[in-house]
């Protein structure tokens, strides 16, 4: 069983999917943590041993967030920002994986698919690109370990995505 905490920018009605699912599942309004800084949350969710479940693109970053330095971060991506986006793709994200089995990396969940960086692919990521260069940014997709290519009303078998690093 895994444990979740809900950032400020995800919809409470997702905290009601999670915990018909049975995960333990809190979400940062409960706590009084709105409005506080990127780097004290997760601090405060390590603690905690959950996974962060947001919408904020700042976590995704993984220079700033190397995968294996915390519990897990989920990033969900939706192409228009809305309640039912994101109940999809976490109702889509919960079908296709078990999130035990990818502690400390960073799911990019997106209606084009789910991307994972596990600490390796993320450790090679950094040592292959410079900070600021645009082909960093798109190394990013090309580092990850597996690809769930997602379609409304469908979920389509793993395929896996070999790295280009």
């Amino acid at each position: 069983m895994i444990a979740v905490k809900l950032d400020e920018d995800l919809p409470h009605e997702l905290l009601d999917l999670l915990k018909a699912r049975g995960i333990d599942s809190v979400n940062v309004y409960q706590q009084g943590w709105t409005g506080r800084p990127d780097d004290w949350i997760l601090s405060k969710i390590q603690a905690e041993s959950r996974w962060l479940f947001t919408a904020d693109k700042g976590f995704a970053d993984i220079r700033r967030y190397a995968p294996g330095t915390h519990g897990g971060i989920v990033c969900f991506r939706a192409d228009r920002e809305s309640r039912r986006a994101y109940l999809h793709l976490a109702a889509f994200l919960l079908d296709s994986l078990d999130l035990r089995l990818y502690s400390g990396a960073l799911v990019i969940v997106s209606f084009r698919g789910v991307r994972i960086v596990r600490a390796r692919a993320a450790e090679m990521y950094a040592r292959s690109c410079d900070s600021k260069s645009a082909a960093c940014d798109a190394g990013l997709l090309a580092s990850a370990d597996w690809t769930l290519p997602a379609r409304r009303g469908s979920v389509m078998a793993i395929q896996f995505s070999a790295s280009r690093l």
